[in-house]
């Protein structure tokens, strides 16, 4: 059987899950290379030779960390290879967005520690200098969402990078919550809130965190939609060197900065001790 058979019948399969963990593609990789008698060395091999393939075709097989874990799926080359100059060209007309759209409305706020926020100031108000437009985000899922549902979306990042904390389902003291986001772009009604949250979780642009009580980026906004925002004031995780979109763990030794997952545990699944890193833990 073909190298390029062996590649198909693992492409069917990602395609089937969209996106697959690295274990599940370990697995996956040396079972086909098992069962067909392909002569692929390891699996870094198997996937230089799938890129090669898929290049010809305009995807690329791309890896993305996710909080310490790691995802692949399939990227065309196009939504890769765009530039930020192009998407900054569009205009209010050609997304046929409101005129009304204030500049405020398509920047991304900074990260601040919660007690450096003005309780008095919505998460909205409190944003940087620093411009990053929305406006492809919103011409290329116009089809798939209203202007206001997308500006949600937009509004509960924004929400979670600034406080770097998920952002709670519903009102928590003076922050923002998936209720007031949607209440202030009009949605008002609870279950039509909670019916636009489910049609984001389907499609894994946000997923619930924790005890399903607070909201945070699903997996493809990793792959896809991370890209439309500004993530320059965040940082990178010392452990897999991937951003920290929320919950930024620093260990009380090395004060390195961790995602939680990374900080936490090993390969293995050790738990360290609650305040240090597992490197710090265990010497």
């Amino acid at each position: 059987m073909s190298s390029n058979v062996a590649v198909s019948l693992f492409l069917q399969r990602l395609l089937h899950e969209k996106y697959m963990e690295d274990s599940s593609v370990d697995s996956l990789i040396q079972g086909i290379i098992r069962g067909t008698g392909t002569p692929f060395s390891s699996k870094a091999s198997f996937i230089q030779h799938a890129n090669k393939l898929l290049s010809d075709v305009g995807f690329i097989l791309v890896r993305v960390i996710v909080s310490g874990k790691k995802y692949y799926s399939l990227k065309d080359l196009d939504s890769t290879n765009s530039s930020a100059d192009a998407l900054n060209k569009l205009t209010n007309r050609d997304l046929n967005i409101s005129q009304d759209l204030t500049e405020d409305q398509f920047k991304t706020p900074k990260r601040s520690y919660l007690s450096q926020i003005d309780s008095s100031q919505d998460v909205s108000e409190n944003l940087t200098s620093s411009a990053f437009p929305y406006r492809s985000f919103l011409r290329q899922n116009s089809s798939k969402f209203t202007h206001s549902e997308l500006m949600i979306f937009i509004d509960s990042i924004n929400a979670i990078i600034q406080t770097g904390k998920p952002l709670p389902l519903r009102k928590q003291a003076s922050y923002d919550s998936w209720t007031s986001l949607c209440s202030k772009r009009s949605l008002m009604e609870e279950q039509s809130q909670l019916n636009l949250l489910e049609r984001f979780e389907k499609r894994k642009w946000l997923e619930f965190y924790g005890n399903d009580n607070d909201i945070a980026p699903g997996i493809r906004f990793y792959f896809d939609l991370s890209n439309f925002f500004d993530l320059r004031d965040l940082r990178n995780c010392d452990s897999c060197n991937s951003l920290i979109i929320f919950n930024e763990f620093h260990c009380k030794e090395c004060k390195k900065p961790f995602h939680q997952e990374c900080a936490t545990s090993n390969g293995s699944g050790n738990i360290s001790e609650q305040m240090k890193c597992f490197t710090c833990s265990i010497t």
